[in-house]
């Protein structure tokens, strides 16, 4: 046997092992609480809160780690970690050296002086050659790296997490420092040209009116002093002290012609001073219905940093503070903002993970009265202290459900307890999504005053302009039927129609992207039948998004899909929240959604502000048995209902029936969208299940919009959707 190892922290073992024993001894995954290695030694893993232990009780052996943020330090080395299962990172053998034992870390440079800032790089009157030092060593560290540690203790996690803050301060310092040597001013963004790209989906599609025809609930104190607006010139006309004259032509050159339901009531609900939870179909405009507010907003607290004639100092104190769970979802409201801050002296910024700390510091610097933001970059910035949140008057959180499901609960909890922000009867704070389960609602109650309840529609339906169709395909079969579904897009497309084509998985985006295009648009790829082999079968332009991407190569695949020179964008669930990109007429689900939410977020990426839209989803089987989410199939019949031109196949109706007798199945149909808010006069009294409106009705009042349509001249109106309807389409 080889000469004993023993283990060093941080992950510490507390008994020798053989050195050329393999850790973490599992091949590529296993069950997260216990798994056997290929000698049969058994491991179990004790969680507690961060803190983890890895024993084997045949070895004699007990390892700690930690977990956080989904990523499990042990062994080691670090490991992908779900309840589900863990994804083993690299093996440790007698060839490989585990992270906590690597080469001591050389120092970092330190940076230079601010009255040096000539000697260090390209000098000259231009803050931004503040960005591009030459010689600086990289200091940053990326969140959530386990990095490379020598000797035989680590720091821990808090020291890390301090020792970035650290950087950041002297960063933003000596940013500040060399605005004010060099005069450099906040400035507005006018260098920037934020009507660059297509405003349809902004305006009202051809299938507006269907908007007329949707319910809208109104519940909390005093709603009858909330006047609903009749179109966007009853808002200019009631609000002109709070509403500058140049949002109006912002609002124009966007396209809005005529609000939707949800802005008819939020806009004027947020304007009266009133906080809001609003539970809204997806593409119905509920960035607008925020944005609009803000800069009333900020008008009021006489915030225009773009305005100063001095360099800008201090943390960076925004009047509006934007949440978001994704990427994706925080630029395409940063871009929203541009728009319709444009011409004025407001600056707004845009912060989330990865793009480099430094460059984002560098806009810190100047100051911003709008801020949107991911919650894991926002933290750290908050707690370095060069955001402040203490000046806080409008607070966002879009898509709220979303970041409680990504597990970011702690982090907004301390960004709003423990950084100084106004408490809640101070301050005005609005939460939109397009579901709200139990936990939002609790949530909703401990960050909201007195709060209105707006909820538009069945929630957590999809918008009444979506076509549905389902199709029952074989796995070996789903390629060809793609290319078959993607071909016949092609050839009946209006105009830049594009399509939108979901997967569950990254290796699965990354392969559909590959074989639907390669270098041309020809089909170079295996498995499909000869008559689509030939190099001379143009199928579509094609790109992906997914999590494997770094940031520049999501933006930039994004960009081109927005500016049509992409026909067929193959993506993860990281673009099914929030994203409005206009054109996108059909969505495709290769893989169907595992929950019955997901599926409503994803096909929401169509029939948008009463654009007509099409969904496909791929029903899997395999052998004869049907692979997909038991989950999916039990609501899915339940959601299609009601939606235009769709019909409900036999098979879909049958299997969903069997589904629910065959497994546990809730009668409250899963509270992620179907909790309804029953208080009393604005107080809450406990839940209750949406599917008994009693109660609910007694204190609330729904209002047909337009004219006031009946319950019958809402049929009516369906119907004349399925009769006029030009999407006729036999698949």
């Amino acid at each position: 046997m080889s000469d004993p190892w023993q283990a060093v922290d941080p992950w510490g073992g507390t008994n020798t092992v053989p050195n050329n024993s393999y850790y973490p001894p599992a091949a590529a995954s296993a069950p997260s609480q216990r798994w056997t290695d290929a000698n049969g030694n058994e491991y179990i893993l004790d969680i507690q809160g961060e803190t983890v232990t890895a024993s084997c009780e045949k070895l004699n052996y007990h390892e700690s780690g930690t977990l956080k943020n989904g990523k499990l330090g042990l062994f080691g080395t670090w490991h992908d970690y779900t309840p589900e299962k863990i994804t083993f990172g690299p093996p440790l053998s007698t060839s490989w050296t585990r992270v906590d034992q690597g080469e001591e870390p050389q120092p970092a440079q330190a940076e230079p002086a601010a009255d040096n800032w000539s000697s260090w790089g390209n000098a000259n009157d231009s803050w931004n050659s503040w960005n591009n030092p030459q010689g600086q060593a990289q200091t940053e560290q990326s969140n959530g790296a386990w990095g490379s540690w020598g000797g035989t203790a680590a720091p821990s996690w808090e020291d890390q997490e301090k020792k970035r803050w650290e950087g950041y301060q002297r960063e933003f310092q000596s940013a500040q420092e060399w605005n004010k040597e060099r005069g450099i001013l906040p400035g507005g963004q006018e260098e920037m040209d934020p009507f660059s790209g297509e405003a349809e989906s902004k305006g009202s599609g051809e299938d507006f009116c269907l908007y007329d025809s949707v319910a809208v609930t109104v519940n909390g104190t005093k709603t009858d002093q909330i006047r609903r607006l009749a179109n966007f010139e009853d808002l200019f006309t009631r609000f002109a002290g709070d509403i500058p004259v140049q949002l109006e032509e912002n609002m124009n050159k966007c396209g809005f012609s005529m609000p939707t339901p949800v802005q008819k009531w939020a806009i004027p609900a947020a304007l009266a001073g009133r906080d809001i939870m609003c539970c809204a179909q997806t593409g119905s405009g509920k960035t607008a219905a925020f944005l609009v507010p803000t800069l009333a907003s900020m008008i009021k607290h006489h915030k225009a940093v773009g305005s100063m004639e001095v360099a800008f100092e201090g943390p960076c104190k925004p009047d509006t503070l934007i949440l978001s769970p994704t990427r994706e979802l925080c630029l395409q409201i940063f871009e929203d903002a541009l728009k319709f801050c444009h011409k004025t002296k407001h600056r707004c910024l845009r912060v989330y993970g990865q793009e480099k700390a430094k460059t984002q510091i560098l806009e810190i610097a100047r100051g911003a009265d709008l801020c949107v933001a991911t919650v894991g970059r926002l933290y750290d910035f908050v707690g370095a202290g060069i955001i402040s949140v203490a000046d806080v008057n409008c607070f966002v959180l879009d898509e709220a459900d979303r970041m409680l499901d990504l597990g970011w609960k702690e982090q907004i909890e301390d960004i709003v307890e423990n950084h100084g922000m106004p408490p809640k009867t101070e301050r005005q704070t609005w939460m939109f999504s397009a579901t709200f389960p139990q936990e939002i609602q609790t949530l909703a109650l401990k960050y909201l005053h007195d709060h209105l309840f707006i909820s538009v529609g069945v929630v957590g339906s999809p918008a009444v302009t979506v076509t549905q169709i389902v199709q029952k395909v074989e796995k070996a079969e789903k390629t060809d039927k793609l290319v078959e579904f993607i071909s016949g897009f092609m050839q009946q497309r209006k105009g830049n129609e594009r399509m939108l084509v979901f997967t569950n998985s990254k290796n699965q985006a990354k392969l559909l992207d590959q074989e639907l295009w390669v270098q041309a648009p020809v089909l170079l790829c295996s498995g499909f039948q000869p008559s689509l082999r030939t190099k001379k079968h143009e199928v579509a332009t094609t790109a992906a998004i997914h999590g494997d991407l770094d940031q520049p190569a999501r933006e930039a695949n994004l960009a081109k899909f927005r500016d049509g020179k992409v026909d067929v964008m193959v993506a993860t669930d990281v673009a099914s929240r929030g994203l409005d990109i206009s054109g996108v007429s059909h969505v495709l689900n290769y893989d169907a959604p595992k929950e019955i939410s997901l599926y409503v977020q994803r096909i929401g990426r169509t029939g948008r502000i009463g654009h007509r839209g099409t969904s496909i989803t791929f029903i899997t089987f395999e052998a004869g048995w049907c692979i997909d989410s038991d989950d999916l199939l039990t609501e899915l019949p339940d959601i299609m209902k009601g939606a235009p031109n769709t019909e409900i196949p036999d098979w879909l109706d049958a299997l969903s029936k069997e589904k629910k007798e065959g497994t546990w199945y809730s009668k409250k149909k899963d509270d992620q969208w179907n909790y309804t808010d029953v208080r009393k006069n604005g107080n809450f009294e406990g839940w209750k299940d949406g599917n008994d409106q009693d109660q609910a009705q007694a204190n609330s009042w729904s209002n047909w919009q337009g004219t006031g349509a009946t319950q019958e001249e809402s049929t009516q109106s369906q119907g004349e959707w399925n009769a006029k309807s030009g999407d006729s389409w036999s698949w």
